[in-house]
């Protein structure tokens, strides 16, 4: 990184890199724009006319593909199973104890799991570790109010806990190769 650019600014740029990168990757056939400014890029240029940033190249859209975007999207359905799983847990819990509350419980977690889901697609540790936080904090709650709920549904949990650490995993790898790899 060059002297004077903070971090924050430096974040923007990868993350504007990594969607103009994606929107390549998906095969969205969008005249190429600068990953710093969007400004239209002449063809075969190295870098961009409005702002001097580096174009990225095809060995940069390599690794992408191959390296940064496989742990992006297990995470990012690690987020989108685990709303699906929420909103069917309330549904079953919901018919099966006859417990308005508690099925209206799980749905609306079920919606926020999907809010993180979205949210990942644009930060994928912040969303995962929300996620995470999110889930043990209500459990811890739910043992508060009734100790022998910890044992209930463990096999889920330990699902659940080991899927969001995997994801957290996955998206501070992810950060470790953008730090070092070829799309910086």
């Amino acid at each position: 990184m060059e002297a004077g650019i903070s971090r924050k600014v430096a974040q923007r740029a990868v993350d504007r890199a990594d969607d103009a990168l994606q929107a390549q990757l998906d095969g969205r056939r969008t005249a190429p724009q600068c990953v710093q400014c969007q400004e239209p890029l002449a063809r075969g240029a190295v870098y961009c006319d409005g702002c001097g940033a580096r174009v990225p190249e095809k060995t940069d859209l390599e690794f992408h593909r191959t390296q940064i975007e496989p742990r992006l999207t297990k995470g990012r359905k690690w987020l989108g199973a685990m709303a699906i799983l929420y909103a069917i847990g309330g549904i079953v819990y919901g018919v099966m104890l006859e417990d308005v509350a508690v099925g209206a419980v799980n749905l609306v977690l079920a919606g926020v799991q999907t809010g993180l889901w979205q949210w990942s697609t644009k930060s994928l540790l912040p969303a995962a570790v929300t996620s995470l936080v999110m889930f043990v904090t209500i459990h811890l709650l739910e043992a508060v109010v009734d100790p022998a709920s910890l044992v209930r549904g463990l096999l889920i949990k330990v699902l659940f806990i080991t899927g969001l650490v995997q994801t957290i995993r996955a998206a501070l790898e992810t950060r470790s190769l953008l730090g070092r790899g070829a799309a910086t």
